[in-house]
């Protein structure tokens, strides 16, 4: 892959607000919450723009690489 120039990356998104996080009880949405360093829910352009670099040639370099889109949620979130 490298040898041809082809990276290979992906792009994590931490909650955001589709029915599978609708569907969760609003003490578990709050839990949710109160485990991200940045306290709200992911918006899609968010998402959207981190598929955007990895896209653009300024990430030429990355490959192999895991683009957490989450606020925190996964540095240190126990899910309850």
């Amino acid at each position: 892959m490298g040898a041809r120039y082809i990276t290979v990356n992906a792009v994590a998104p931490g909650p955001s607000r589709p029915p599978l996080v609708a569907s969760r009880s609003a003490q578990t949405r709050q839990v949710w919450l109160d485990l991200m360093a940045i306290p709200r829910y992911v918006r899609p352009e968010e998402v959207a723009a981190a598929v955007g670099f990895h896209a653009s040639p300024e990430a030429g370099m990355i490959t192999g690489h895991v683009l957490t889109v989450d606020g925190g949620f996964a540095a240190g979130a126990r899910l309850p």
